[in-house]
């Protein structure tokens, strides 16, 4: 959405008449420095928490939100982090369908173990807890109903950790 108004204006600094034309001129990027927001990806790939095919290609969009409050989130710079969709139950309770998480693409080693994951196995998006142990990687639901599964370490691409998870209300 563009305002197209000067700061000044937006924050009622005596400014009461509505802006001239040559000062409705402000470019996303310059308004959010104004405002102190950063730019985040957000993708409308819904990550399967059973699985979902990524071989279509997510549509990214950027949102802006406060940076304090992505500080207060994390450390991470705001270009390695992308906000997206959980999608079914299977990392119930933690994460429900349609809640939002926060993945950190910076993050893309599997040190911690049993930590939530975005990942793919060939077109298959998921999030899972992942525990590797050699030459096998155990795929973990939070949702007592559903199995483990296992892959080998080489089939698994990590695209980043969940660091996040917003519930709607």
């Amino acid at each position: 959405m563009h305002l197209h108004v000067p700061l000044v204006w937006l924050k009622g600094d005596g400014q009461d008449a509505v802006p001239e034309a040559d000062a409705l001129n402000f470019s996303d990027e310059a308004m959010a420095d104004q405002l102190e927001l950063v730019p985040i990806a957000s993708v409308d790939q819904a990550y399967g928490m059973g699985a979902t095919f990524a071989d279509d290609g997510a549509l990214v969009d950027v949102q802006y939100f406060p940076k304090v409050w992505i500080e207060q989130l994390t450390h991470t710079a705001p270009v390695s982090l992308t906000w997206a969709r959980g999608k079914g139950d299977s990392m119930a309770p933690t994460i429900n369908d349609n809640d939002m998480v926060l993945i950190d693409r910076s993050e893309r080693r599997v040190e911690d173990q049993d930590l939530i994951w975005a990942f793919t196995i060939g077109d298959i998006a998921m999030i899972k807890r992942l525990r590797i142990r050699g030459d096998k990687v155990t795929i973990l639901s939070d949702n007592s109903d559903v199995s483990d599964d296992t892959a080998h370490p080489d089939e698994i691409n990590i695209i980043g950790r969940i660091t996040r998870v917003v519930k709607p209300v």
